[in-house]
Parts: structure tokens; C-alpha cells; sequence
């Protein structure tokens, strides 16, 4: 599945290499075989832009936060497949840490930030 987000600091190329170092960094890459076909098709990942909270009231210049999410859905992820297809994924298929339909959310400051999710978002 190709990566969800827009930004346009970078360039499409740059985005995808970046989103790609970010299921390395973040420890995901480790926990899926993204060559399972199943598994590819009930993952989305990339990159977004979070709206800064600012607590200044004249502060007319929005500024964005970049932030790198990741779900995974028990079922594909792709409108056709949704209800048609049997290959539904089983909880024991996810590490302890991730859950079924939750978007998780992570700062992505630069090569070197391994820090956790910084939310989760449940979408069902």
C-alpha cells in the first residue's frame, strides 16, 4: 500500500524515503513481514501535517507539525477488498503494543528520533 500524508516541505521521493526509514526507526519494520501480501494490504503509514497548538492569540502564521502515522486493520485496508475479502488478520498477528484500527501518531524531528507515539487514535 502506498504511503498516506501529504507535506510540501519535500518532495514525493523524499517523503517515501523518509516514511520508510520511520517503520525502521520507530521499530515497526521488525515487527511485520511487509512482503506478506495480507499484511501489506492492511497497512497505511506515511506522513502528515498536525495543526500547532499555539497559545498566543495574535499569532497569525499557522504553523504545522510534521508527524509520521501507521494502522493496521484487521481487514484490507482497499474499498473493493473490504468486505469480500476472507483473509482477516488475528490479534495474535500484532505485537502487544499495537491494537486493530488505531492510528498511531509519531514526531518525526529528524534520522535519530526514536521516541514513541506521541498519541493513538482509535478510528473505529
Amino acid at each position: 500500500m502506498r504511503q498516506a500524508g501529504i507535506t510540501s516541505s519535500n518532495s514525493f521521493a523524499q517523503e517515501s524515503e523518509d516514511s520508510e526509514k520511520c517503520l525502521e526507526i520507530k521499530n515497526i519494520k521488525r515487527e511485520f513481514d511487509f512482503d506478506n501480501p495480507i499484511i501489506k494490504s492492511n497497512i497505511c503509514y506515511g506522513f502528515l501535517n498536525k495543526k500547532k497548538k499555539d497559545d498566543k492569540i495574535f499569532n497569525i502564521i499557522e504553523n504545522n507539525q510534521k508527524r509520521w502515522m501507521f494502522l493496521i486493520s484487521s481487514r484490507p485496508l482497499l474499498d473493493k477488498e473490504y468486505e469480500s475479502n476472507d483473509n482477516i488478520l488475528k490479534a495474535s498477528a500484532l505485537p502487544y503494543w499495537i491494537k486493530f484500527d488505531t492510528l498511531y501518531y509519531y514526531s518525526f524531528e529528524n534520522d535519530e528520533d526514536k521516541s514513541g507515539a506521541k498519541s493513538e487514535i482509535p478510528i473505529r
